[in-house]
């Protein structure tokens, strides 16, 4: 694991980490670098973010992933509400990704939920235990948190 290359984005809500991300799967991409993984699209109606995809960037399926709107069964988390279904798909994706010849693996985002012991968590723990490389994404607030939760001593911290 010595060669093994974890990147952070880092930025404040809305500050542009996905975006940021989408542009490094790119130049990683244009390398012939491979790529697989999640990231988290989000969406606006009327100024305010209201949803967000998680989209498999092996595939480009996607899958509504949290939405402000009420549904049944569904864990909430701040202003939004987690589809399960998704939430297990994500995961199943995750797993592919971690069991495929894929030398880069991402996950967008790492954050309150993971700090909790949910969302991708299990996944990163996974993760660390290989060698692939790791990207991921990572609120300002939540920056110290995770990288004392993870011992992500010697990564490349990459802030927006």
């Amino acid at each position: 694991m010595k060669n093994r290359k974890i990147s952070i984005i880092v930025g404040d809500r809305h500050s542009g980490k996905t975006t940021r991300l989408l542009k490094y799967i790119d130049e990683l991409n244009g390398k012939a670098v491979s790529v697989a993984g999640i990231v988290a699209i989000g969406s606006f109606k009327d100024g305010i973010r209201d949803s967000f995809l998680i989209k498999d960037i092996t595939t480009n399926t996607e899958k509504v992933f949290m939405t402000r709107e009420n549904c049944t069964n569904c864990d909430k988390i701040g202003g939004f509400y987690i589809n399960n279904e998704a939430y297990k798909w994500g995961v199943n994706v995750l797993h592919k990704a971690i069991n495929s010849s894929a030398n880069t693996i991402v996950i967008d985002e790492v954050g309150q939920l993971e700090l909790n012991g949910n969302g991708w968590y299990t996944s990163l723990l996974k993760l660390l235990k290989t060698d692939k490389n790791i990207v991921i994404t990572v609120r300002d607030k939540f920056l110290d948190e995770i990288v004392s939760k993870f011992k992500l001593n010697e990564e490349t911290i990459e802030k927006l």
